[in-house]
């Protein structure tokens, strides 16, 4: 069983640009190692420059040949639907001939079985809404570069401090233009945006949407339904996006098109503001939820590489049979007794709190593109206790952390050698065409068709820059990895220092500590033992001690 997989771009320029022939073999190459019946399994790739607009296959000459060499139960894939073709009838064509095969079809991150009616239908209407979709973008882009040639506001909301005339021109709001110089003048005190919000809220000043109301989407078992929103209150970011826009000072440009609006705030008096704020963002102490989890961002499943992200839950326990009873008081209300063991609620219920981590395919907005994996929630106490007595093992335990790293600069070792060979490879092909073109050079009397010969010429060249290219990127790969195993040491160095005082860390520094060490936590589920499975990626080298966040600096300087 071969797997074959094809890139295409449109145009020669896209492809000396480097517009994605090999992102879309990379993305192949990674989706069929993702699956372990095809790993082993001998690839081929193909690549052309060819419209996806021509009328027939056999105006595609290496997608007609690469059709006709495939065997019975072979698999290919194609970046998206439009790298197969734009025409629905090609794609048809296309579809019909791979049918006959038992062609197994992969279109970015999915499998579509061509036998099953649904799959090919989707495959045949995505193009057809792709064009419609394209239309009516570029409709709204021409309305918007016509209204800004004209000074007109694009957009439904004026910005705050704005509100648009009958020609959807721009005019400054009296009312709002005092609140902006009120913001400009307490960010000048020392400030913060929290409390420029909370003062805002205290005057009782509306936002945008609470005096115009804003129109948007809410998605709700299928159908969408249109409403309008209106935040009641000011937040940090309303408030932040506020201060640092450009617009105030006069500057809006939509497409090359400049928009004239009068400016509430000088240029000069603009750039001094934001200076203060990033002061600011730079002495900002780290974020604090109302709930820490302290895992945020490291847990991913192994299942389908999607990240877990904390959930808390609050509900109504019966404290002496233990049964969770808060869908039983939604149903009924008025109830005295627990249905379980009969004791009276006034007196045996609690209110519980159960944290766990999910995946995100769990969440109803992300199901339409990752269907569930199956992974279990994980109980947060547990994993998060797990993970930081296998983290204080490793400091204390040197020689164990240096084998666990080993094992990662093994993995890249091995790249390197990859690195290495497909550096001489690509030499080889640079000098093979340069040879090609001083032959060309030297029969150019006997070839007597000159257009051809610089047609062939400065596509040659234009191989020779894009291997070039490729062959400074892996040198700089081959020497990084030369300089992996002293910055190795270094990471080494300070797990060393933190492992004596670990045991006394505060929950922020735990925080920083993994995420500034800790690359990811692989975790699965294990049926037959009914536990889930952890598996830590470290950090395998540090270029600088100013990547690790300040409250561990100290540690490492001390």
């Amino acid at each position: 069983m071969n797997l074959w997989i094809y890139c295409r771009v449109s145009s020669e320029d896209q492809e000396k640009e480097g517009h994605g022939l090999d992102n879309q073999e990379e993305r192949g190459r990674k989706l069929f190692a993702t699956i372990p019946e095809l790993t082993g399994s001998p690839v081929c790739v193909v690549r052309e420059v060819q419209s996806g607009r021509k009328e027939a296959i056999e105006d595609r000459h290496d997608l007609k040949n690469a059709l006709e060499s495939l065997q019975f139960s072979d698999c290919i894939y194609f970046d998206d639907e439009d790298r197969m073709a734009r025409d629905n009838g090609v794609k048809k064509a296309i579809i019909r001939q791979l049918r006959k095969k038992n062609i197994r079809l992969f279109v970015r991150t999915r499998e579509f079985d061509l036998f099953n009616i649904q799959d090919t239908l989707q495959l045949g209407l995505k193009g057809e809404f792709d064009e419609y979709m394209g239309a009516w973008l570029v409709q709204r882009m021409h309305g918007g570069i016509v209204a800004a040639a004209k000074n007109k506001w694009i957009s439904y909301l004026p910005p705050w401090g704005y509100q648009k005339d009958d020609k959807t021109v721009l005019r400054v709001d009296s009312y709002e233009g005092q609140y902006y110089d009120l913001m400009v003048g307490w960010v000048f005190e020392g400030i913060g945006m929290k409390e420029i919000a909370r003062r805002l809220d205290r005057l009782g000043v509306p936002t945008k949407t609470m005096r115009i109301g804003k129109p948007s989407r809410r998605y709700r078992r299928g159908n969408y339904a249109i409403k309008f929103n209106a935040p009641k209150k000011w937040t940090f970011q309303t408030v932040y996006k506020i201060l640092t826009s450009p617009l105030y000072t006069g500057e809006m440009t939509y497409y090359g098109h400049k928009v004239v609006i009068p400016r509430l705030i000088s240029g000069e008096r603009w750039e001094v503001l934001q200076e203060l704020l990033a002061a600011r963002k730079q002495t900002r102490t780290p974020r604090r939820n109302k709930r820490f989890y302290l895992l945020q961002g490291l847990l991913v499943s192994k299942r389908d590489g999607l990240r877990l992200f904390g959930k808390k839950l609050e509900f109504d326990v019966c404290c002496r049979c233990r049964k969770k009873l808060t869908e039983f008081l939604k149903r009924n209300p008025s109830a005295e007794k627990c249905p379980e063991c009969g004791s009276l609620l006034r007196e045996s219920l609690r209110r519980r709190e159960e944290g766990t981590y999910r995946c995100l395919c769990t969440k109803s907005e992300s199901n339409h593109n990752h269907p569930p994996c199956g992974l279990p929630a994980v109980n947060l106490k547990k994993v998060e206790q797990e993970v930081w007595n296998k983290v204080q093992g490793l400091a204390k335990n040197i020689p164990k952390l240096r084998e666990h790293l080993e094992t990662e600069l093994s993995k890249s070792t091995v790249d390197t050698m990859l690195w290495e060979v497909e550096v001489e490879a690509v030499e080889r092909a640079i000098s093979e065409k340069k040879q090609r073109i001083i032959n060309l050079l030297k029969s150019e009397g006997d070839i007597g068709h000159p257009e051809y010969l610089r047609q062939t010429i400065s596509a040659l060249d234009g191989e020779i820059e894009e291997l070039t290219k490729q062959l400074g990127d892996k040198r700089k790969e081959i020497k990084r990895q030369e300089l992996l195993r002293p910055r190795r040491e270094k990471v080494v160095e300070h797990w060393k220092r933190f492992g004596e005082v670990i045991d006394n860390m505060i929950e922020q520094e735990k925080y920083d500590f993994l995420h500034a060490y800790v690359v990811r936590v692989i975790v699965d589920y294990d049926r037959e033992k009914q536990k889930h499975t952890l598996e830590l990626e470290l950090l395998a080298e540090l270029e600088d001690t100013a990547q690790v966040p300040k409250s561990l600096q100290k540690i490492i300087q001390s």
